[in-house]
Protein backbone atom coordinates (compact mmCIF):
# COMPACT_ATOMS: atom_id res chain seq x y z
CA UNK A 1 0.00 0.00 0.00
CA UNK A 2 1.43 3.24 -1.20
CA UNK A 3 1.32 6.75 0.36
CA UNK A 4 -1.42 9.35 -1.26
CA UNK A 5 -2.58 12.80 -1.16
CA UNK A 6 -0.22 14.05 1.13
CA UNK A 7 0.74 17.72 1.14
CA UNK A 8 4.10 17.73 -1.57
CA UNK A 9 5.03 18.97 -4.79
CA UNK A 10 3.68 22.49 -3.55
CA UNK A 11 4.54 25.92 -3.81
CA UNK A 12 5.89 27.79 -0.78
CA UNK A 13 2.63 30.29 -0.67
CA UNK A 14 0.30 26.96 -1.33
CA UNK A 15 1.83 25.18 1.63
CA UNK A 16 1.20 28.41 3.61
CA UNK A 17 -2.05 28.71 2.55
CA UNK A 18 -2.66 25.16 3.45
CA UNK A 19 -1.05 24.53 6.78
CA UNK A 20 -3.66 24.60 8.80
CA UNK A 21 -6.05 22.51 6.87
CA UNK A 22 -3.34 19.87 7.18
CA UNK A 23 -2.54 20.48 11.11
CA UNK A 24 -6.66 20.09 11.48
CA UNK A 25 -6.16 16.88 9.60
CA UNK A 26 -3.80 15.60 11.81
CA UNK A 27 -6.31 15.38 14.30
CA UNK A 28 -7.94 13.17 12.56
CA UNK A 29 -4.69 10.96 12.37
CA UNK A 30 -4.57 10.74 15.50
CA UNK A 31 -7.98 9.55 16.08
CA UNK A 32 -7.49 6.62 13.17
CA UNK A 33 -3.99 5.60 15.22
CA UNK A 34 -5.97 5.19 18.17
CA UNK A 35 -8.46 3.37 16.37
CA UNK A 36 -5.82 1.09 15.73
CA UNK A 37 -4.78 0.86 19.84
CA UNK A 38 -8.58 0.03 20.40
CA UNK A 39 -8.77 -2.75 18.11
CA UNK A 40 -5.57 -4.02 19.03
CA UNK A 41 -6.42 -4.25 22.86
CA UNK A 42 -9.92 -5.69 21.30
CA UNK A 43 -8.20 -8.78 20.17
CA UNK A 44 -6.04 -8.82 23.36
CA UNK A 45 -8.74 -9.06 25.61
CA UNK A 46 -10.48 -11.71 23.68
CA UNK A 47 -8.38 -13.91 22.99
CA UNK A 48 -5.49 -14.01 25.57
CA UNK A 49 -2.59 -12.90 23.71
CA UNK A 50 0.55 -13.29 25.14
CA UNK A 51 3.63 -11.16 24.05
CA UNK A 52 6.24 -13.05 22.15
CA UNK A 53 10.23 -11.68 21.47
CA UNK A 54 10.37 -12.12 18.35
CA UNK A 55 10.00 -8.99 16.80
CA UNK A 56 12.67 -7.56 19.28
CA UNK A 57 15.03 -10.08 18.64
CA UNK A 58 14.50 -9.91 14.54
CA UNK A 59 15.29 -6.01 14.89
CA UNK A 60 18.02 -6.43 16.65
CA UNK A 61 16.76 -5.78 20.58
CA UNK A 62 13.60 -3.53 20.64
CA UNK A 63 10.69 -3.78 18.80
CA UNK A 64 10.20 0.00 18.79
CA UNK A 65 12.76 1.65 15.94
CA UNK A 66 13.06 5.26 14.01
CA UNK A 67 14.24 5.21 10.59
CA UNK A 68 14.57 8.11 8.29
CA UNK A 69 12.05 10.65 9.15
CA UNK A 70 9.53 7.54 10.25
CA UNK A 71 9.43 5.56 13.53
CA UNK A 72 7.08 2.97 15.10
CA UNK A 73 7.04 -0.50 16.46
CA UNK A 74 6.31 -3.88 15.81
CA UNK A 75 5.64 -6.36 17.90
CA UNK A 76 4.65 -9.94 17.91
CA UNK A 77 2.55 -12.36 20.33
CA UNK A 78 0.89 -15.31 20.85
CA UNK A 79 -1.93 -17.99 22.48
CA UNK A 80 -3.20 -21.69 22.27
CA UNK A 81 -5.33 -20.84 19.03
CA UNK A 82 -3.95 -17.95 18.04
CA UNK A 83 0.25 -19.40 16.21
CA UNK A 84 1.08 -15.83 15.72
CA UNK A 85 -0.53 -11.95 15.87
CA UNK A 86 1.13 -8.86 14.71
CA UNK A 87 0.42 -5.36 15.28
CA UNK A 88 2.64 -2.67 13.82
CA UNK A 89 2.11 0.98 13.40
CA UNK A 90 4.69 3.39 11.54
CA UNK A 91 4.15 7.14 11.98
CA UNK A 92 6.13 10.06 10.17
CA UNK A 93 7.66 12.30 12.33
CA UNK A 94 6.22 15.26 10.46
CA UNK A 95 2.88 13.96 11.15
CA UNK A 96 2.35 13.34 7.17
CA UNK A 97 0.96 9.37 7.47
CA UNK A 98 -0.03 6.90 10.39
CA UNK A 99 0.70 3.36 8.92
CA UNK A 100 -1.04 0.85 10.90
CA UNK A 101 -1.35 -3.06 10.72
CA UNK A 102 -2.61 -6.09 12.24
CA UNK A 103 -2.42 -9.24 10.99
CA UNK A 104 -3.54 -12.71 12.41
CA UNK A 105 -3.08 -16.26 11.95
CA UNK A 106 -4.99 -19.65 12.79
CA UNK A 107 -3.71 -22.38 13.58
CA UNK A 108 -2.71 -25.23 11.27
CA UNK A 109 -5.12 -27.59 12.49
CA UNK A 110 -7.90 -25.07 11.83
CA UNK A 111 -9.62 -23.92 8.81
CA UNK A 112 -10.81 -20.13 9.68
CA UNK A 113 -9.37 -17.59 7.70
CA UNK A 114 -6.26 -15.27 8.63
CA UNK A 115 -7.14 -11.58 9.63
CA UNK A 116 -5.49 -8.59 7.69
CA UNK A 117 -6.33 -5.11 8.82
CA UNK A 118 -4.55 -2.36 7.35
CA UNK A 119 -4.68 1.46 7.73
CA UNK A 120 -2.83 3.89 6.16
CA UNK A 121 -3.98 7.58 7.09
CA UNK A 122 -2.23 10.73 5.19
CA UNK A 123 -3.21 14.22 4.93
CA UNK A 124 -5.66 13.59 1.75
CA UNK A 125 -7.09 10.47 3.34
CA UNK A 126 -7.20 7.21 4.33
CA UNK A 127 -6.80 3.98 2.53
CA UNK A 128 -8.21 0.53 5.01
CA UNK A 129 -8.10 -2.73 4.18
CA UNK A 130 -10.03 -5.17 6.13
CA UNK A 131 -9.83 -8.96 4.79
CA UNK A 132 -10.05 -12.70 5.77
CA UNK A 133 -7.42 -14.14 4.20
CA UNK A 134 -9.11 -17.73 2.78
CA UNK A 135 -7.08 -21.08 3.70
CA UNK A 136 -8.51 -22.96 0.58
CA UNK A 137 -10.12 -22.03 -2.45
CA UNK A 138 -13.63 -20.19 -2.22
CA UNK A 139 -14.84 -20.56 -5.38
CA UNK A 140 -14.54 -24.72 -5.28
CA UNK A 141 -15.99 -25.11 -1.75
CA UNK A 142 -19.10 -23.89 -1.42
CA UNK A 143 -19.21 -24.49 2.15
CA UNK A 144 -16.39 -22.64 3.15
CA UNK A 145 -17.44 -19.95 0.98
CA UNK A 146 -21.02 -19.62 2.85
CA UNK A 147 -19.36 -19.60 5.76
CA UNK A 148 -16.05 -17.45 6.22
CA UNK A 149 -17.46 -15.31 2.99
CA UNK A 150 -21.53 -15.40 4.33
CA UNK A 151 -24.05 -12.82 4.36
CA UNK A 152 -23.02 -11.06 7.54
CA UNK A 153 -19.47 -10.59 5.65
CA UNK A 154 -21.24 -9.30 2.91
CA UNK A 155 -23.86 -7.24 4.73
CA UNK A 156 -20.73 -5.43 5.75
CA UNK A 157 -18.87 -5.36 3.16
CA UNK A 158 -22.43 -3.22 1.10
CA UNK A 159 -22.34 -0.95 4.69
CA UNK A 160 -18.81 0.25 4.39
CA UNK A 161 -18.23 0.37 0.60
CA UNK A 162 -21.50 2.68 0.00
CA UNK A 163 -19.81 4.76 2.59
CA UNK A 164 -16.41 5.19 0.94
CA UNK A 165 -15.02 8.27 -1.13
CA UNK A 166 -13.65 5.20 -3.69
CA UNK A 167 -12.67 1.58 -3.95
CA UNK A 168 -8.89 0.65 -3.81
CA UNK A 169 -7.39 -2.06 -5.95
CA UNK A 170 -4.30 -3.38 -5.64
CA UNK A 171 -1.87 -2.90 -8.40
CA UNK A 172 0.00 -6.14 -7.41
CA UNK A 173 -2.15 -8.79 -8.51
CA UNK A 174 -0.14 -11.23 -6.02
CA UNK A 175 -1.93 -9.51 -3.19
CA UNK A 176 -5.18 -9.62 -4.64
CA UNK A 177 -4.54 -13.38 -5.45
CA UNK A 178 -4.67 -13.16 -1.39
CA UNK A 179 -7.87 -11.49 -0.99
CA UNK A 180 -11.41 -12.82 0.05
CA UNK A 181 -14.33 -12.14 -2.09
CA UNK A 182 -15.41 -9.71 0.58
CA UNK A 183 -12.10 -7.95 1.04
CA UNK A 184 -13.02 -4.18 2.58
CA UNK A 185 -10.75 -2.06 0.31
CA UNK A 186 -11.63 1.58 -0.04
CA UNK A 187 -10.06 5.13 0.22
CA UNK A 188 -11.93 7.85 2.01
CA UNK A 189 -11.84 11.31 3.87
CA UNK A 190 -10.19 12.14 7.16
CA UNK A 191 -13.32 13.26 9.19
CA UNK A 192 -15.62 11.63 12.18
CA UNK A 193 -17.99 9.67 9.90
CA UNK A 194 -14.91 7.81 8.23
CA UNK A 195 -13.35 7.07 11.81
CA UNK A 196 -16.98 5.64 12.78
CA UNK A 197 -17.47 3.20 10.07
CA UNK A 198 -13.30 2.16 10.22
CA UNK A 199 -14.13 1.40 13.49
CA UNK A 200 -17.99 -0.39 12.85
CA UNK A 201 -15.96 -2.23 10.26
CA UNK A 202 -12.63 -3.58 12.31
CA UNK A 203 -14.88 -4.03 15.46
CA UNK A 204 -17.05 -6.27 14.10
CA UNK A 205 -14.41 -8.37 11.51
CA UNK A 206 -12.50 -8.91 15.26
CA UNK A 207 -15.27 -10.32 16.82
CA UNK A 208 -16.38 -12.47 14.30
CA UNK A 209 -12.80 -14.04 13.60
CA UNK A 210 -11.97 -13.99 17.34
CA UNK A 211 -15.56 -15.96 17.40
CA UNK A 212 -14.01 -18.52 15.11
CA UNK A 213 -10.98 -18.72 16.74
CA UNK A 214 -12.91 -19.86 19.71
CA UNK A 215 -15.06 -22.29 17.80
CA UNK A 216 -14.15 -22.97 14.38
CA UNK A 217 -17.61 -23.30 12.38
CA UNK A 218 -16.10 -25.47 10.15
CA UNK A 219 -13.41 -28.08 10.59
CA UNK A 220 -11.02 -29.42 8.37
CA UNK A 221 -12.07 -33.07 9.09
CA UNK A 222 -15.40 -32.04 7.80
CA UNK A 223 -13.76 -30.16 4.98
CA UNK A 224 -10.66 -33.46 4.40
CA UNK A 225 -8.52 -30.09 3.44
CA UNK A 226 -5.75 -30.44 6.21
CA UNK A 227 -3.35 -31.12 3.03
CA UNK A 228 -4.93 -28.35 1.15
CA UNK A 229 -4.50 -25.91 4.22
CA UNK A 230 -0.96 -26.54 4.72
CA UNK A 231 0.35 -26.04 0.92
CA UNK A 232 -1.39 -23.16 0.90
CA UNK A 233 -0.58 -21.18 3.70
CA UNK A 234 3.23 -22.50 2.75
CA UNK A 235 2.22 -20.67 -0.45
CA UNK A 236 0.91 -17.58 1.37
CA UNK A 237 3.26 -17.01 3.74
CA UNK A 238 6.26 -16.86 0.68
CA UNK A 239 4.28 -14.42 -1.24
CA UNK A 240 3.27 -12.41 2.48
CA UNK A 241 6.92 -12.12 3.01
CA UNK A 242 7.49 -11.38 -0.52
CA UNK A 243 4.92 -8.48 -0.62
CA UNK A 244 5.85 -6.92 2.91
CA UNK A 245 9.93 -6.79 2.03
CA UNK A 246 9.19 -4.92 -0.78
CA UNK A 247 6.64 -2.74 0.49
CA UNK A 248 8.64 -1.74 3.74
CA UNK A 249 12.12 -1.14 0.95
CA UNK A 250 9.76 1.46 -0.70
CA UNK A 251 9.05 3.05 2.42
CA UNK A 252 12.11 2.75 4.21
CA UNK A 253 14.64 3.07 1.18
CA UNK A 254 16.91 0.16 3.03
CA UNK A 255 16.24 -3.31 1.84
CA UNK A 256 18.38 -4.81 4.63
CA UNK A 257 15.76 -3.07 6.91
CA UNK A 258 13.08 -4.13 4.88
CA UNK A 259 13.84 -7.44 5.68
CA UNK A 260 14.27 -7.37 8.91
CA UNK A 261 10.98 -5.44 9.09
CA UNK A 262 9.24 -8.34 7.31
CA UNK A 263 10.42 -11.58 9.00
CA UNK A 264 9.38 -9.83 12.61
CA UNK A 265 5.95 -9.15 10.87
CA UNK A 266 5.19 -12.70 9.58
CA UNK A 267 6.76 -13.93 12.72
CA UNK A 268 8.93 -17.58 13.41
CA UNK A 269 6.15 -19.09 11.47
CA UNK A 270 7.76 -17.47 8.62
CA UNK A 271 8.89 -20.19 5.89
Amino acid sequence: MTGFGFCTGLTGLQRARISGVCRMRASGMDEIAQLHVDAFKRLERRLGLIPSDHCAETLGGSSSFEFGPSHGKICGFVSPEVPWLAESQIRRDDNEFVRSRLLGFASSNSCVPHLDISIHAAMGGTMMRIDMIPRIDVIEEVRYRDTFCGESRQSLWESVTKQATAMFVNPDVNARALQSPCCISIISKNDEKVVNLLSQAIFSSIDAWSTWIETPPLTTSELDCSQVISQRDQKLNELLYSIERDSAAELFLDRNFATAYATALLGPRRP
